[in-house]
Formats: structure tokens, C-alpha cells, sequence
């Protein structure tokens, strides 16, 4: 039998930095510019390297956060998240990619299924969905999607 499931609420800010200010207000994340425990997302942080030149570089970025977590069984388990994105600043408005006063950067959701088949066999199948919102200009609000696959095996 599979452990009940858990629902869980959270808000993340990196700060951003002010336009128009000498000094560089925007959360450094020196230790994490690949994704993060907290907010593991494979694709959206691709997109963050338009912004700074720096893939990885979360800043200037606000998180509404809902996620969901089934066990199945003992060897399976489900997850299932919505993320609220928005830009505490619009830093790059009105560049090739950015809007001039939007600050929602968009919607991604996120699915996995997990399963261990044996004592050295496990798996994964990951599908983000990625909808941009205002923060990007009209021409640049296409719709991303990466999927995983990954099967391991330990020797």
C-alpha cells in the first residue's frame, strides 16, 4: 500500500535588479545557476541565459508553487506541480525578447512518474509544459515542452 498522499503550498523571490539604478540589486545565485533542489525544472532554466548571458542564473524571479505527491505503491510514485512564474522587475523590457511591462513571466507545469523495479533498476518519465505570459514580447510566447526519460542502473 502506498503512502498517502501530500499537497504542498510555497513562494519563492529572488530579487531582481532595478532599472535604472548603478547598483545591482539581483539575487546571486552562486551556488545554484543549474536547477535547484527546491525548483527543478529543466526547462525553464534554459530560458533564464537570455536575460543575464548565463544559463541557470535565477533572479529577479517570483514563485507561486503547488504541488502534488501520490505514492501509488512501494514502487511507484507520482508528482505533479504548478508554478506561477513572475519578474520582480522588468530589467530587459523592450529588447528583442522582452515586453516593455509585462511581469508574468509565464505558467509550467510539471509531471513525473517514478518507479524502482528492482534493487538496481529505477526509472523516471518527466514532462514540463511551459505557457510564457506578458513578460515576453507577443512573437516570443511560444509554448515549450521537454520530456525525459531516464532509466538507471546501479552496479
Amino acid at each position: 500500500m502506498g503512502c498517502p498522499p501530500s499537497f504542498n503550498l510555497g513562494y519563492y523571490y529572488l530579487s531582481g535588479d532595478k532599472p535604472g539604478t548603478p547598483r545591482v540589486e539581483a539575487w546571486d545565485p552562486l551556488f545554484s545557476r543549474y536547477p535547484c533542489p527546491w525548483f527543478y525544472s529543466e526547462l525553464y532554466y534554459l530560458s533564464l541565459g537570455k536575460e543575464t548571458g548565463i544559463n541557470g542564473y535565477w533572479a529577479n524571479l517570483r514563485i507561486y508553487r503547488a504541488d502534488l505527491k501520490l505514492a501509488v505503491d512501494a514502487e511507484t510514485s507520482f508528482s505533479l506541480s504548478y508554478n506561477y512564474l513572475g519578474a520582480i522587475y522588468n530589467t530587459y523590457g523592450g529588447t528583442s525578447i522582452f515586453s516593455t511591462s509585462g511581469k508574468k513571466r509565464g505558467d509550467l507545469i510539471t509531471a513525473q512518474l517514478n518507479h524502482t523495479f528492482s534493487k538496481i533498476v529505477a526509472g523516471y518519465l518527466l514532462v514540463e509544459d511551459f505557457v510564457p505570459g506578458s513578460y515576453y514580447l507577443p512573437q516570443n510566447r511560444d509554448n515549450a515542452m521537454f520530456v525525459r526519460r531516464q532509466l538507471e542502473i546501479k552496479i
